[in-house]
C-alpha cells in the first residue's frame, strides 16, 4: 500500500503509490454505484467471487512527503472480523436482518456507534453474491435488526441469503497509532502547527481536519476546535489526506486482513467522492477495472 496523489480527471502513477480517485457522479437522477475490482485481485470474475480472507499478519510501510506538502493515504487492510452469517431479510434500504452462523442474538447497542473516544464504528461488509463487495456503516443495532448509513440496500430480493461479515472500522488511532512523541505524524498546538489529517465528508463536501496537540507534555489527538479525536471514524474503502508540515517526510505502518474481492461504494448526485484503491500494490486507472452502475 502507498501513497497517492489524484484528481478527477488526472492520475499520478510514481514508484511505491497507488492511485485513488476523486470521483463525480453527474448524469443519474439519483446517485451512482462505483464498484473497483483491480484485475491483479479478481480478474474478471468480480460478479462471483466470494470474498475470501487472507492471513491477518500482512503488514507493510507508505510514505508521505514533508515540507508543506499533501498527500492521499489509504489501507488495503481491514480489521478483525467479530460477527458473521447470512442475511436473512432486509427490510428497507436502510434497515436489515441477519443470522449469526452461530444462531447469536446480538445484544441491542453492541455494534451501535459512541463517541469519538471510543473504538467502536463497525462495518457490514456482504461477502458474495450479486451485491458481494457492499461495506455499509452500522448506525443501530436492535438485537439482530441493523439500521445502516452510507449505503442504499438493494430491495430486489438478491442481498437475502447473502454471507456478511462485521468488523470494526478504522479510525484515528487504530490507523495512525496512539498520540505521542514517536507517532508518524508531528504534534503541534494547532492544526496551524501540527501535522493534519483531513477527512472527506462525501454528504457535505468539506474536510474535517485532525491532529495531534501537544499541550503541557501530552500528547493527544483532537479536532480543530480541540475537541478528543482519537477514534473519530476513517471510513473504509476512502482516502485521507495527510498535510505533513513537518520538513522530513513520514512514514507509516500498515497491518490488517487483506479482503480479495470489489469494493461497492454509493456515490452521490453530484458529489465529489474520495475512492481509495484497495489493492495492496501498485496498480493503474485502467486495472482498478471501474465501473459505475446508474440508479
Amino acid at each position: 500500500m502507498q501513497s497517492f496523489n489524484s484528481s478527477a480527471t488526472t492520475t499520478t502513477n510514481r514508484e511505491n503509490q497507488i492511485m485513488n480517485q476523486i470521483l463525480k457522479a453527474t448524469h443519474s437522477l439519483r446517485a451512482g454505484l462505483v464498484v473497483l475490482a483491480g484485475i491483479s485481485i479478481l480478474g474478471g470474475s468480480a460478479s462471483t467471487q466470494a470474498a475470501s480472507i487472507a492471513s491477518p499478519a500482512s503488514i507493510v510501510e507508505i510514505s508521505f512527503a514533508g515540507g508543506g506538502k499533501r498527500d492521499f493515504v489509504s489501507t488495503p487492510y481491514v480489521r478483525a472480523e467479530e460477527a458473521s452469517g447470512t442475511i436473512a431479510s432486509v427490510g428497507s434500504t436502510t434497515t436489515l436482518t441477519l443470522a449469526d452462523e452461530a444462531s447469536a442474538t446480538y445484544t441491542t447497542g453492541r455494534f451501535t456507534p459512541g463517541t469519538a473516544t471510543q473504538d467502536n464504528k463497525y462495518i457490514l461488509e456482504v461477502l458474495d453474491g450479486r451485491y458481494i463487495g457492499l461495506v455499509a456503516y452500522i448506525k443501530s443495532n436492535t438485537g439482530n435488526t441493523f439500521t445502516i448509513g452510507e449505503a442504499t440496500l438493494p430491495t430486489d430480493g438478491l442481498l437475502v441469503g447473502s454471507k456478511f461479515a462485521i468488523r470494526k472500522d478504522w479510525t484515528i488511532e487504530s490507523l495512525f497509532g496512539v498520540a505521542s512523541a514517536t507517532s508518524p505524524l508531528a504534534a503541534g498546538g494547532s492544526t496551524a502547527s501540527g501535522d493534519n489529517i483531513n477527512i472527506w465528508n462525501q454528504s457535505t463536501q468539506a474536510y474535517s481536519t485532525y491532529y495531534i496537540r501537544l499541550s503541557s507534555g501530552v500528547y493527544s489527538w483532537r479536532d480543530a476546535v480541540g475537541n478528543a479525536a482519537n477514534h473519530v471514524r476513517i471510513p473504509y474503502g476512502q482516502g485521507v489526506q495527510v498535510l505533513r508540515r513537518a520538513a522530513g517526510n513520514g512514514a507509516l505502518t500498515l497491518t490488517g486482513e487483506i479482503r480479495t474481492a470489489r469494493l461497492r461504494r454509493d456515490l452521490l448526485l453530484n458529489k465529489t467522492a474520495l475512492i481509495a484503491n484497495l489493492s495492496p500494490s501498485a496498480t493503474t486507472l485502467g486495472d482498478l477495472n471501474v465501473s459505475i452502475d446508474r440508479a
